[in-house]
């Protein structure tokens, strides 16, 4: 049950890459079109519970710089 296998470094470098890319992405979409993201948040389901936390524009601009974060520290930490 014990099975060892090795990766290619340059197939992880691949992956960090792209799921980085993802969150970046994200976070610039929310940075940019912070309007747009708080009409989501006000259309979702819970959104009485999203706006416990403050107003939905600025929890829109504030998630967008936790995506940015994100994905750039988890494209520049090491393994």
């Amino acid at each position: 049950m014990n099975q060892s296998f090795e990766v290619n470094g340059l197939s992880v470098l691949l992956f960090r890459v792209c799921l980085s890319g993802i969150f970046i992405t994200a976070g610039i979409s929310h940075l940019l079109q912070p309007d747009q993201v708080a009409s989501r948040i006000q259309s979702a389901a819970f959104h009485s519970f999203a706006l416990f936390f403050g107003d939905p524009r600025l929890l829109g601009i504030v998630s967008g710089y936790a995506l940015l974060i994100g994905g750039i520290a988890f494209r520049t930490s090491e393994l």
